[in-house]
């Protein structure tokens, strides 16, 4: 008599939907300083860019994510025209992705995901890859 077969190994299920909600928040020290627009990307689709001049962004994107592995590109362009208004390390503008709840008007981010920053002082465009898992 053969012994069973062990079952073959199978990856970390993949839940069926998602449980948490996952936000899009953007900082910037001064806003419009850093002449850089960020488009961001979630599984190959276009989001929505982030513009230099912006106030802050809150977003939810859990609606664009789908369960277990997910890609998160975003992609910094300088803005062209004129001359820069600052070359300062300390002029950022920041991107965060994470998991947050919201509650009388404000949005929480309970657990960063992604952090994504560019300064004045970078003058070149700039591409990163994300993979954010959802759970």
């Amino acid at each position: 008599v053969a012994p069973a077969a062990a079952p073959p190994a199978t990856p970390a299920p993949v839940p069926g939907r998602i449980t948490q909600r996952y936000w899009l928040v953007t900082e910037q020290t001064t806003p419009g300083m850093t002449d850089f627009d960020i488009d961001v990307y979630v599984n190959s689709r276009w989001v929505r860019r982030l513009r230099n001049n912006e106030d802050q962004v809150v977003q939810e994107i859990t609606g664009q994510l789908r369960p277990g592995p997910n890609a998160v590109t975003l992609i910094a362009r300088k803005v062209a025209g004129g001359s820069r208004r600052s070359s300062s390390p300390d002029n950022v503008f920041k991107v965060i992705i994470g998991e947050g709840n919201e509650g009388g008007g404000n949005v929480m981010i309970d657990t960063p995901l992604i952090r994504f920053q560019k300064t004045a002082a970078d003058a070149q465009d700039a591409t990163e890859e994300f993979t954010l898992t959802t759970r």
